[in-house]
């Protein structure tokens, strides 16, 4: 059965879902029965991870299996050096969003940690479970000149924004000569839902946020 390459139709159940090796790796994430694993299956299974960037959760739940033993397989070797990078990365982002963080307070400012970043810390066990490849921060527009300042003091480039204002809202920061390896970015006015039309400002999500604390940095996140 060939998929198309985009990989949320692998969760169509008319789709991915027939396919056994699929339904294999999404048994780890509901801790339901698995179906019989076949000795081809593993470079597939390695595929559907990777296509759905669940490396580290598929790992951590094999790894975990007392009654599989696949140190001695390929794939699962594989696996676990993915699985190692991500939680490599996630860790070098969490280090970026304490700097950030740390700058942006001294600076008098108080950044919301949005999305993938602030989910990582609050919904899943393991925060590099959560893949992400940027930052978002939501700032107070009464304090959005002292974050640009702040930003383009750490060295990143804000990328141009039309319509800034109007019909956007948040500004990119590409990563500064000082940190390379940075994810990208991004500060954000309001907090845009756009397929229903929801908008949220600053002030009506800082009214129930909480303090998380990252890396002794305590950062504002949405409750």
């Amino acid at each position: 059965m060939r998929h198309s390459k985009d990989p949320k139709e692998l969760w169509e159940p008319r789709r991915g879902l027939e396919d056994p090796v699929l339904r294999y790796v999404l048994s780890f994430l509901m801790k339901s029965d698995c179906p019989p694993l076949q000795a081809d299956h593993g470079d597939r299974i390695l595929d559907q991870c990777k296509a759905l960037n669940i490396q580290p959760i598929v790992y951590d739940s094999l790894k975990a299996d007392p009654d599989k033993d696949l140190n001695e397989s390929t794939w699962f070797q594989t696996l676990r050096v993915e699985s190692l990078k991500i939680a490599g990365a996630c860790s070098y982002r969490q280090q970026t969003i304490h700097r950030i963080a740390k700058a942006l307070h001294q600076a008098g400012t108080k950044p919301i940690l949005l999305k993938g970043p602030a989910l990582a810390h609050t919904v899943y066990p393991r925060a590099y479970w959560r893949t992400s490849i940027d930052i978002d921060l939501l700032i107070d527009e009464s304090e959005w000149e002292t974050a640009n300042e702040v930003m383009l003091e750490l060295g990143y480039q804000s990328s141009p924004c039309l319509n800034w204002g109007f019909l956007s809202f948040e500004k990119s920061y590409a990563p500064s000569k000082s940190y390379p390896e940075s994810p990208l970015v991004e500060l954000h006015l309001r907090l845009n839902n756009r397929p229903v039309l929801c908008v949220f400002s600053y002030q009506e999500l800082l009214a129930n946020a909480t303090l998380m604390d990252l890396s002794g940095e305590h950062v504002l996140i949405p409750n």
